[in-house]
């Protein structure tokens, strides 16, 4: 599976507009980034396309820490309308999925059922994780494709992005 991880700066105040973030944010652009500021907050699409997979998320969340010289983290994407907004702003490419910072933790135990648990048991507990892996917000259920979060090949604790 090819995905791309969507990084997210963190931001002091989403109260101002000309921030040093926005500049930041702006120079990575520049910088052949695909990077858009949106509501306060900067969003970098890393270019990097490789086979990664769902094992690679905390080295992915740790990469984003180091992005121009800023604490970032996967992103959160709180609903429905602000994932609108990212596809909008020419960011995000609809044919490509992204890792965001969205996490099942604790993980349900499904030893019981072969590893396969049942769908209300695999969609408890997903939140989204800051740089400091504290929960900042859990992921709204309109988010979730048909069928997902669905285990079809493997036990499936971190989500992805898709248009």
């Amino acid at each position: 599976m090819h995905l791309l991880p969507l990084a997210l700066l963190r931001v002091g105040t989403a109260a101002y507009y000309d921030t040093v973030l926005e500049k930041k944010c702006m120079a990575l652009k520049r910088q052949q980034e695909n990077a858009a500021y949106v509501n306060g907050i900067c969003f970098v699409a890393l270019q990097d396309v490789k086979k990664v997979k769902y094992v690679d998320w905390p080295k992915l969340q740790e990469n984003c820490r180091l992005i121009n010289g800023d604490r970032g983290h996967l992103a959160y994407i709180p609903d429905r309308a602000f994932r609108t907004k990212l596809f909008k702003s020419g960011l995000l490419n609809p044919k490509k999925k992204y890792y965001v910072g969205a996490r099942q933790f604790p993980v349900p135990p499904c030893e019981d059922n072969g590893g396969m648990c049942k769908d209300e048991d695999q969609k408890m507990n997903w939140f989204f994780f800051d740089h400091d892996n504290k929960e900042i917000g859990k992921v709204a259920p309109e988010l979730w494709m048909d069928g997902e979060p669905g285990n079809q090949n493997a036990i499936e604790n971190v989500a992805v992005l898709e248009r």
